[in-house]
């Protein structure tokens, strides 16, 4: 016998069968596991094997059948009924919102369309669908509204709409927009991703978002990664004995987790010293307390000293109750207590320079000052004496300066280089924090406990 030849007929191909069910039109039905429509006249369709013409070039997919298309000339594969692609790949439609499995998202309920047929999601009134959620109107338009392209996120265009006499956002072919009225690639039906093929779709009722989840055994993002779950340490028994194993809900599996004042990977924990463990840690002006903000015990100076608390140092106490002011030549120190009777004098006095800014160290008793012409930071003790440089290389116009005494840090701006600089009195490194954006800075202040610079700008334009 002669093996028969497939009927090759006249098809109606529907348009965007591969995205919503159709409809043959009057004189048409439906042909079986297909989305096209044939002539009744015509005789009935033949199925054809996917292993004939359509796999001589690439295998329809396992949920597809091979059919010719005599409107196009050429074979076809076609996936089956309430599945959506191309043929060679095919997925659930999650169009439907009777499918229990998605359902409608919030703000919407699930209406049967006489028009299309179709059971569709329909937003509540004063609420848009887009990119299957319901947002609010006022939302949509306020992320949306656009003059020109240059007002839309990258891959959108700005279209008019008439009928609102306004502009709007649209995303160009094969992009959605998400929330935040970004256009990204449409990736397939899963929250605008495609799962892998370990993974699955899953609606998330309390995020009201589609998320692809590995499949049982397998972690990762069910996009990029679902790799098989390490045996976990109920298994493996392999924790230190200063740690405990623990669920991990985030990455699914049993984890060794070090015990409280140890740190490691759980398999290998090391002990954190503290003071309360070994006292001599501390300096032997400083005490063991425990800081609810680290949570932890830490040695602290006592009242009087400074330091970080394994070296503590003596507060110094100076003579005060009085004010420094530079005049140009000379620094002059005023007495704020009357009563001494002690006079206005200068307790520091050069011909040749021109000082300006000036601050004071409270721990060292040093005061510290910019002098234009010197082009030089220098300093001295309260009284004038053991006057030296600070910082005399690389300076052009030194006004401003301030002094953060619990860093140990020495600010101040340069008007002739447009910078505001910075060193350090213990260890004298020296860096420039802002060298961008000034014109013409000139007074400084910081705030050592939040950690913060405050300066002034002569730039007029500001």
């Amino acid at each position: 016998s002669t093996a028969s030849t497939p009927t090759e007929i006249p098809f109606y191909v529907m348009e965007n069968c591969d995205s919503y069910p159709c409809t043959c039109p009057p004189n048409y039905f439906k042909v079986e596991n297909s989305s096209f429509c044939q002539i009744s006249s015509s005789p009935p369709a033949t199925v054809i094997p996917t292993t004939d013409r359509c796999g001589n070039l690439e295998p329809c997919h396992y949920n597809a059948e091979c059919y010719y298309n005599a409107h196009l000339s050429k074979y076809e594969c076609v996936c089956l009924d309430g599945l959506i692609g191309d043929g060679f790949t095919c997925w659930e439609n999650i169009t439907d919102c009777t499918n229990t499995r998605y359902g409608c998202p919030k703000n919407s309920a699930c209406s049967f369309n006489k028009v299309s047929r179709l059971n569709e999601c329909v937003c509540f009134d004063g609420y848009e669908m887009t990119d299957y959620m319901c947002r609010k109107k006022d939302d949509l338009a306020a992320k949306s509204s656009c003059l020109s392209d240059n007002d839309c996120s990258p891959y959108g265009k700005c279209v008019r709409v008439p009928d609102k006499d306004t502009n709007t956002c649209i995303c160009k072919e094969g992009y959605f927009r998400d929330n935040d009225g970004v256009c990204k690639v449409k990736g397939g039906t899963c929250g605008g991703a495609m799962c892998l093929s370990n993974a699955q779709c899953t609606y998330d009722e309390i995020d009201q978002v589609f998320y692809c989840l590995c499949a049982p055994g397998l972690i990762g993002d069910g996009v990029n990664e679902c790799k098989p779950k390490p045996l976990g340490c109920e298994v493996t028994n392999n924790c230190s004995p200063n740690a405990t194993c623990q669920y991990s809900a985030k990455d699914q599996y049993y984890q060794c987790v070090c015990n409280d004042n140890f740190y490691g990977d759980g398999q290998i924990c090391l002990e954190v010293k503290t003071c309360l463990a070994d006292p001599y840690m501390c300096h032997y002006q400083a005490s063991c307390i425990f800081s609810a903000e680290q949570q932890m015990y830490k040695c602290q100076c006592n009242s009087g000293f400074f330091g970080n608390g394994t070296s503590c140092k003596q507060l110094a106490v100076y003579k005060g109750n009085f004010l420094l002011v530079n005049q140009g030549m000379a620094t002059m120190k005023i007495p704020l207590d009357y009563e001494s009777h002690e006079p206005i004098r200068p307790i520091k006095l050069h011909n040749f320079q021109i000082a300006v800014g000036l601050d004071v160290d409270c721990h060292d008793g040093r005061v510290y000052w910019t002098d234009i012409n010197g082009q030089s930071v220098q300093s001295f003790n309260y009284n004038g004496s053991d006057e030296k440089p600070f910082a005399s290389v690389g300076i052009s116009s030194p006004e401003g300066i301030s002094v953060d005494w619990v860093s140990r840090n020495v600010y101040w701006t340069d008007s002739k280089k447009d910078t505001i600089e910075v060193m350090n009195i213990e260890t004298m490194k020296r860096k420039a924090v802002i060298k961008d954006g000034l014109v013409n800075p000139r007074g400084i202040a910081v705030h050592p406990q939040r950690g913060k610079v405050f300066w002034s700008d002569w730039n007029r334009e500001a």
